[in-house]
Parts: C-alpha cells; structure tokens; sequence
C-alpha cells in the first residue's frame, strides 16, 4: 500500500509538471518577466 500510494504521488507530479510546461510555457515566462520588472 505505502509503495503503490508513493509512486501514484510520483506519477501526479510528473503529470502536473507536464502539463504546467505545455500549458504555462511561454505564459509563464512573460508573467515572470512582468513581475521581475515589476519588483
């Protein structure tokens, strides 16, 4: 049970990360140019 639950953790960061990457890729980058010009 402990090791099937670490590894479904496993897979949903990867998952997460994956989509973040895809969809954020580029919106990501312009909003942290925003706010580092902004700071």
């Amino acid at each position: 049970m402990v090791l099937t639950a670490r590894v479904a953790i496993r897979i949903s960061t990867r998952i997460e990360r994956t989509r973040n990457s895809q969809s954020l890729g580029r919106a990501s980058h312009r909003e942290l140019s925003a706010r580092s010009r902004e700071k």
